[in-house]
């Protein structure tokens, strides 16, 4: 019986340290695999957030670290603040693990000062360890859209791992909203999934958070921006023409005195056995955390069809002998 308790408790160990975990350490939050902190926050600071705007991009990057860890039931709680000339940012985590290699945050932003704060662009950004990772971005980026490259590399995102690239997009671009990167050489790969939501307090009248990576030397970062995106080397543009990027700049927010932005997001860490492979847990991660095929939060049939038929009814017009049907606008929207 020992021996057999003894042996099953060494499969557990194993099989944890199989599976990523948080861990906290001088307040800053680590993602570990196999007893190694693959993801981490940047050297500069856990919290980041650019109160200049210049030449279309985000400048006057200010940083922080949490001063406080809380434990409260299954969340772990990092609190801190950053100081600003006219008022106090305050910055809050919270993680919480979901399942087994799955760890949720929600960062909070909440703002006391004197003023309204503008520009202000809100981030979040986490370091991933390792040299010239390929990335996977479902509906943009296929491990770096190589064939893409060879028809037409400056409308087509195109992504190689190099220092100094990046590819950032509006999250509700992604069918399925998440951002992989796989180190072949390490054999592992993570994640970061998201929740789309456009961006209160946003200068754009249809300004959405942003999701992507920048390439570093020797690491690549997670990013989620609110607001400012850019690819192929070139900030605030968007894949919106058949020809050429459009541009698209002024992606920053103003927050008044009051206001709080919360950023939903979660952390996925896993080993890989063959390069190429770091896409499929993901997907499957994606589906349960979006269940896209749950039918029951839609409504059913019937009302469909009765609403349907409202609609066209207030969209029915007839003028006689003139003209009938029914209207493709909302005929209170006439100017005559």
């Amino acid at each position: 019986m020992k021996k057999t308790g003894i042996g099953v408790l060494a499969c557990l160990l194993l099989c944890l340290q199989g599976q990523a975990q948080l861990k906290v350490e001088d307040h800053r939050p680590l993602f570990v695999l196999k007893n190694d902190a693959i993801i981490t926050a940047p050297e500069e600071g856990v919290w980041s957030v650019a109160t200049g705007w210049e030449n279309d991009w985000m400048t006057e990057w200010i940083h922080a670290t949490p001063t406080e860890v809380e434990q409260y039931d299954e969340w772990t709680i990092l609190k801190g603040e950053i100081v600003l000339p006219h008022g106090v940012l305050y910055m809050r985590d919270a993680y919480r693990e979901e399942k087994p290699g799955l760890i949720k945050c929600v960062r909070r932003f909440e703002w006391k000062g004197e003023k309204t704060l503008s520009p202000l662009t809100l981030s979040v950004r986490l370091r991933v360890k390792g040299k010239e990772m390929s990335v996977f971005m479902p509906g943009i980026l296929y491990y770096g859209n190589k064939n893409g490259a060879r028809v037409n590399p400056d409308i087509i995102p195109v992504y190689t791992g190099k220092a100094g690239e990046f590819a950032i997009f509006e999250d509700h671009r992604y069918p399925m909203p998440f951002v992989m990167l796989e180190n072949r050489e390490d054999q592992y790969a993570a994640a970061i999934h998201f929740t789309p939501s456009p961006v209160r307090g946003a200068l754009l009248a249809d300004q959405w958070w942003s999701a992507g990576v920048e390439a570093g030397d020797g690491y690549t970062d997670f990013v989620l921006y609110s607001g400012p995106i850019g690819y192929n080397k070139k900030h605030s543009v968007a894949k919106a023409l058949q020809l050429t990027p459009m541009k698209y700049t002024n992606t920053y927010l103003s927050m008044e005195p009051g206001r709080i932005i919360e950023k939903e997001f979660y952390i996925e860490l896993y080993s890989i056995d063959r390069e190429g492979s770091g896409f499929q847990q993901p997907v499957y991660t994606s589906l349960d955390l979006h269940k896209p095929y749950d039918a029951e939060r839609f409504p059913d049939f019937n009302t469909i069809l009765a609403s349907k038929y409202r609609f066209a009814r207030s969209r029915w017009v007839d003028y006689g002998n003139n003209a009938a049907g029914y209207g493709m606008y909302d005929l209170q929207n006439r100017k005559d």
